[in-house]
C-alpha cells in the first residue's frame, strides 16, 4: 500500500495532465484561429479541428477525474493528509 503522500502525488498528476492537454489544446486553437484553418499546419483542416477537440476533451476529462479522486481523498483522510 502507498503512503498518503505517494498516493496524493498520483492524484496530483492528473491535474497535471489535465493543464497540459488543455495548454496543448488551447495553444493549438489559437494557431488555428490565427493561422487560418488550412494554413495553420500541413495536414488536413479537419484532423486539426479533431486533434484540437480531442485535447481539449482528454484535458477536461483528466481534470474531472482530478477533482473526483481529490474529494474522495479527502473525504477518507483529512484535507492536509499526505501533504509534505
Amino acid at each position: 500500500m502507498a503512503s498518503l503522500v505517494q498516493q496524493r502525488m498520483a492524484i496530483e498528476r492528473h491535474r497535471s495532465f489535465g493543464v497540459f492537454f488543455l495548454s496543448i489544446g488551447g495553444i493549438s486553437a489559437v494557431i488555428l484561429v490565427v493561422g487560418g484553418v488550412a494554413t495553420a499546419w500541413s495536414w488536413n483542416p479537419w484532423i486539426q479541428i479533431v486533434l484540437v477537440a480531442l485535447w481539449s476533451a482528454m484535458g477536461l476529462f483528466f481534470l474531472r477525474r482530478y477533482q473526483r479522486e481529490i474529494a474522495t481523498f479527502t473525504a477518507e483522510h483529512d484535507t492536509d493528509a499526505g501533504k509534505r
